[in-house]
């Protein structure tokens, strides 16, 4: 018997109108599906009916769909990594103003800003972030103008002479800016993952479908 490589649904229909694929929608779709991933099906002639798969078989059919599955878990761990990045974005201010209520310097800061005319001056001038005292990034600095005067009035002199905070007179204003392009890479990220595994878990049912082609 001759084989017959068959690679569009419209080749299977002139090639055996004997498939009835009205009577058969979930493998019809399979393979429409199937052959817009690029895939392509070997068949012979078997009674009057559909053809027998002889291409892909069962054997191919299952290296294919372990490979999907080993693909599948890959994207899932990535899509939950992207997730927990996009929270951690979304809600960095809320978690580090929660968390600055348990350092020291900053009920240190709030004393001396109270009693300290001088100290208050200087934190409005920089706008001292001690709201981020709890972010690693944001702790020396903060606890160290607090602490020390010499590095209190170098700091203020290098802000208020500084062309990168002429404009903006905030001394963490990044902070800001960082969180939120954060934010928008992580959901960037988040619908690339998604989408390619709606295509895996697509190509994995057609597979499935295909599979009971090649079984019967």
């Amino acid at each position: 018997m001759q084989k017959g490589i068959i690679s569009s649904i419209d080749r299977l229909k002139e090639s055996y109108p004997s498939a009835d694929l009205e009577a058969s929608p979930l493998r019809a779709e399979a393979l429409k599906n199937y052959f817009a991933f690029g895939g392509f099906i070997s068949v012979i002639p078997f009674g009057n009916g559909w053809p027998k798969l002889i291409y892909p078989s069962r054997k191919r059919i299952e290296f294919q769909l372990n490979k999907l599955d080993e693909e599948k878990r890959l994207f899932e761990s990535k899509l939950s990594d992207w997730k927990k990045k996009h929270s951690e974005a979304k809600n960095y201010k809320k978690t580090i103003f929660m968390k600055k209520f348990s350092e020291p310097v900053y009920w240190q800061h709030l004393m001396k800003k109270l009693t300290d005319a001088e100290y208050k001056e200087s934190v409005e001038r920089v706008k001292l972030p001690v709201d981020l005292i709890a972010d690693k990034k944001y702790k020396s600095m903060v606890e160290t103008f607090v602490k020390d005067d010499e590095y209190r009035r170098h700091l203020i002199e290098a802000f208020e002479n500084s062309v990168v905070y002429k404009k903006d007179k905030r001394l963490a204003k990044h902070a800001s800016n960082l969180q939120e392009f954060r934010q928008e890479v992580s959901e960037t990220k988040i619908k690339e993952s998604e989408k390619k595994l709606a295509l895996i878990n697509k190509n994995i049912s057609c597979l499935k479908e295909i599979m009971k082609w090649a079984d019967s």
